[in-house]
């Protein structure tokens, strides 16, 4: 399997030609599984035009845009994408340092004449050290039952996963808390996945395939499904 940084369209992609709406997803790999959400699903999003940038949020900030971790980032390419783009969503596993200098960045890209909508972090699940690597959830109950993708009932496994999570409700609160303070939009990735009220957590597709393949990274099937789900329910309020 190809990392994220090995994918055929990783790093600063130009706009298409075609005159569309531009969107810009910036953050690590956890904003890539969001754009491959959206790239994947281009048939369903005709109306717009989507790129990513791997950067750490943090680094847009004036504070650190010279520090040596941010120095690589920076480029004319970059620039040129963000002079293009109407929209900015900032999409990344969040730290707290990117959350500490968020309001700075929000103010920074207001002046710019952008639109700003924030996405929240995705869950993060447990993983099983194994056999030199990790096993998911899912990937140690079909070891250990003996079972294949399909030959179980999946209920017990959402409830596992919910209850195997990462508690990343403060930086979510945090996020949420300065949507609101700037009249901003949330984009919630955490319930994409999730579910609060009932417990549980999606961790295949409808056609059994996995949607997660380490701590919470999306399998391409995984952003596939997910692109569907964000029309479906029509949650791209772009």
């Amino acid at each position: 399997m190809k990392t994220w940084e090995q994918q055929d369209d990783y790093g600063i992609k130009n706009y298409d030609t075609v005159k569309k709406k531009n969107i810009l997803i910036i953050g690590n790999s956890h904003g890539y599984d969001l754009y491959k959400s959206f790239k994947l699903n281009s048939e369903l999003f005709r109306e717009f035009n989507f790129t990513h940038v791997p950067r750490q949020i943090f680094c847009l900030s004036n504070n650190y845009a010279s520090k040596e971790i941010c120095i690589k980032h920076n480029s004319d390419d970059f620039n040129i994408i963000l002079d293009k783009s109407d929209i900015i969503i900032l999409s990344t596993k969040w730290s707290q340092l990117d959350a500490d200098n968020l309001q700075n960045i929000i103010s920074d890209l207001k002046n710019k004449g952008k639109k700003i909508i924030i996405a929240n972090n995705t869950p993060e699940f447990e993983v099983i050290p194994k056999f030199g690597g990790i096993f998911t959830i899912l990937d140690d109950f079909i070891y250990v039952n003996k079972r294949n993708y399909t030959d179980f009932d999946k209920s017990f496994l959402k409830e596992k996963y919910y209850s195997n999570q990462k508690d990343i409700s403060i930086i979510n609160n945090l996020l949420e808390n300065l949507v609101k303070k700037n009249n901003l939009t949330l984009f919630d990735r955490y319930s994409l996945i999730c579910n609060n009220a009932n417990k549980s957590c999606l961790f295949m597709t409808d056609k059994n395939e996995k949607i997660i393949h380490d701590y919470g990274h999306f399998t391409l099937e995984g952003a596939k499904y997910i692109g569907i789900q964000i029309f479906n329910k029509k949650l791209y309020n772009f």
